[in-house]
């Protein structure tokens, strides 16, 4: 069964590209009969990255009607050869609904992560969050299927930029020695543009 409703909020600062930014999960389910041992699991698409999983797992909690901080796991899936992150990541919460009176509130169910998320590198719409809630068999209670994504509005600024010639003189034939600081970082393929003004 779906859940009624789900949505992913980035913090409003996080228009560009932020290294370690508050994400809001909301999402209201479809049962009443939710077990207090159900597990919810947050799939994140690929342009969104883990940046310290400590601080994620330490930074999970409930911002509205889920059991307490104390009551609930926050962890990131590994693998269980080399401990290493899943990919696509993921965090699966467990103890979210462990308060008995969690079901009789009803509503709209909030948690958030306030650090060690990295928002994608470059102005663009993620692909889809994925919620799925289950049981301690595992099986499926609700889950999601519309599309949950976020969108980056803005390209950082390059912050360092300086062109070095290698003479002063009028008419010379130039060597140009280009020094900047790139604000995101790079991978292979990504291209640079530069272009040379008309007086040169």
């Amino acid at each position: 069964m779906q859940f009624e409703f789900a949505k992913v909020q980035v913090a409003k600062s996080a228009k560009t590209y932020t290294k370690d930014v508050r994400f809001d999960f909301l999402f209201r389910v479809a049962n009443v009969d939710v077990p207090r041992d159900a597990k919810l699991s947050v799939e994140f698409p690929p342009e969104v990255t883990i940046s310290d999983a400590k601080a994620v797992e330490e930074s999970c909690s409930s911002e509205a009607n889920m059991a307490p901080r104390s009551m609930m796991k926050c962890i990131l899936a590994r693998d269980s050869t080399t401990k290493k992150l899943v990919v696509p990541n993921r965090i699966d919460i467990s103890g979210a609904f462990s308060d008995k009176t969690v079901m009789e509130r009803r509503g709209m169910f909030v948690f958030k992560v306030e650090k060690g998320i990295r928002t994608p590198i470059s102005k663009e719409t993620t692909q889809t969050f994925k919620f799925l809630l289950t049981n301690d068999q595992n099986m499926r209670i609700n889950y999601n299927e519309n599309p949950l994504f976020v969108t980056i509005l803005n390209s950082k600024t390059i912050s360092y930029l300086k062109v070095i010639p290698s003479s002063l003189t009028v008419g010379e034939i130039n060597k140009h020695m280009i020094k900047f600081t790139t604000p995101t970082p790079l991978f292979d393929g990504d291209k640079i543009y530069i272009q040379i003004p008309n007086e040169c």
